[in-house]
């Protein structure tokens, strides 16, 4: 897992003692929400429950860093990062059955968009055309791997060539600014350029840092994940988990069409006032 990996390398450069101590402690606090994400039949609820309680006990002030002490992590540490979001992601990835089926990739990934086709001028494009694409750094995303060929019409030898299809693009940042708006905005647009149904979720603490945003504009769907609790400010929300498990769905396997005839099958099949049933007279003839 994602933040497993990270506190395991910690651990191994951290020369600090204390530090060792503390990153055992909190690999031990971890282990309990990691063994929720490796089951796909956790609940929702154990997931945000489980999540909370790590989050409140890595947010203890002791394991902030003691410059009289020298000891504890600094508040850029990647302890203190988005990563743990990566897992809680996986989590619900884990579940769709679309992960298993061939061609399907999900990890950490450089994704294609633009495909075009390359070339100085139309004799060199009918020379040897190349199809091409642009790439993206890596990002956490589900794509769909595409081995293709071709060939010019006539010709003989094939050109092959390999195409990695977004089709959900995630992206965890804390608490995101104006500036990462803009970025997820361009990503938002290329992926969708390139697959109509692709889609790309921001995934944060907070977006306090966002209040100029209008982002019922944004090409993206954003999720804080905290709740605004004065008892426990790292309380990880329940519902937004929900939703953003429904949004997951409704990129995979939702189909607008096929809910567009079933609403109008509905309405036709129970219309509002019933019509009265009229009375039939049949003839009744006796057989001579």
């Amino acid at each position: 897992m994602y933040y497993s990996k990270i506190l395991a390398d910690l651990k191994k450069q951290d020369r600090n003692p204390v530090n060792k101590m503390y990153l055992s402690e909190l690999s031990l606090k971890w282990k309990n929400f990691q063994q929720l994400t490796e089951n796909p039949a956790s609940a929702n609820a154990d997931l945000a429950k489980a999540l909370s309680k790590f989050l409140t006990v890595l947010h203890n002030r002791k394991f902030l860093y003691n410059k009289v002490k020298n000891n504890g992590f600094h508040e850029d540490s990647p302890i203190y990062s988005a990563n743990y979001m990566n897992d809680l992601i996986a989590a619900l990835m884990i579940r769709q059955p679309l992960t298993i089926q061939p061609g399907i990739t999900w990890d950490f990934q450089p994704l294609n968009y633009k495909l075009a086709i390359s070339g100085k001028n139309p004799a060199e494009i009918a020379a040897a055309p190349l199809v091409g694409s642009q790439e993206t750094p890596p990002v956490l995303s589900l794509a769909l791997n595409l081995d293709f060929q071709y060939r010019v019409s006539g010709k003989r030898n094939f050109t092959k060539g390999n195409f990695k299809l977004p089709f959900l693009l995630f992206f965890p940042i804390k608490n995101p600014t104006m500036a990462d708006l803009f970025l997820l905005e361009h990503y938002a647009m290329q992926v969708k350029s390139t697959c109509h149904t692709a889609q790309v979720f921001l995934v944060c603490e907070s977006l306090e840092n966002c209040k100029e945003a209008n982002f019922q504009d944004l090409n993206f769907k954003i999720f804080a994940l905290l709740t605004e609790s004065e008892s426990n400010p790292y309380q990880i929300s329940i519902q937004l988990i929900d939703k953003l498990d429904t949004a997951i769905k409704n990129v995979l396997y939702h189909s607008p069409e096929s809910q567009l005839v079933i609403v109008k099958e509905k309405k036709k099949a129970a219309p509002a006032h019933p019509v009265p049933k009229t009375k039939t007279r049949h003839n009744r003839y006796k057989k001579k």
